[in-house]
Formats: C-alpha cells, structure tokens, sequence
C-alpha cells in the first residue's frame, strides 16, 4: 500500500478502483482469527489512507456484498470493525464513519 501510495501521487489524476483486504495466503498462513483480524485491519487502513490521500477522483471497494468472504465484502469489513471508511474535506481533516 504504502508504494502505490507513491506511485499515485506521481500520477495526475486518478480513481482507484476494485480494492479489496485480501492477502496472500503465504503472508496469514499460521495466523489465528486473531492474527488474521489484524492483518486485514492493518492493511485496510494503509490502503484507505493511501487512496484517500491520492486519488484524486475517489476510490471504491470490490463489493458492498460478496460471497467469496470478508476480504472482498465491504459490509461485512465494515460491521466487523476491520475497514472503517473516512468522510471528510479530504485536505486532512477526516472523521471515521
């Protein structure tokens, strides 16, 4: 997160588009529910203030619903405390909905 976080701020403009907090199996292999939580929390917000603070046209989640689990399904990162979405001027000041 935090290289496209560069990456973006040398791009004009920009939206991302189809994020999602999956990771790669061999990075949460022996991680509890626990660990795994965490991990997704981790990695969410590093991508969220990474986007917030680039994209210039905004970003949006994979879906708000999904099947495939957590990882690709926004409600659900949302209820669970794993992916808390700003709401702001985006010129710094952010509150967390």
């Amino acid at each position: 997160a935090r290289g496209r976080e560069e990456l973006l701020r040398r791009l004009p403009t920009c939206c991302i588009s189809e994020w999602s907090v999956a990771l790669p199996s061999e990075g949460t292999r022996g991680l509890d529910d626990a660990g795994l939580r965490q991990a997704h929390m981790r990695f969410a917000r590093l991508q969220v203030e990474a986007y917030d603070a680039t994209a210039t046209h905004g970003w949006f989640f994979w879906t708000w619903k999904d099947s495939a689990g957590i990882s690709w399904n926004m409600r659900d990162c949302i209820s669970r405390g794993i992916l808390h979405v700003p709401r702001g001027d985006r010129i710094g000041r952010l509150d967390v909905v």
